[in-house]
C-alpha cells in the first residue's frame, strides 16, 4: 500500500501520520 504511505508521510492523514507506516 504506497498510496497510503505516501499519504501519511504528506500529513494528509493525521492519524496514520503518528502510526508511522
Amino acid at each position: 500500500r504506497v498510496m497510503f504511505r505516501d499519504m501519511a508521510l504528506n500529513g494528509k492523514i493525521p492519524g496514520v501520520k503518528k502510526a508511522s507506516w
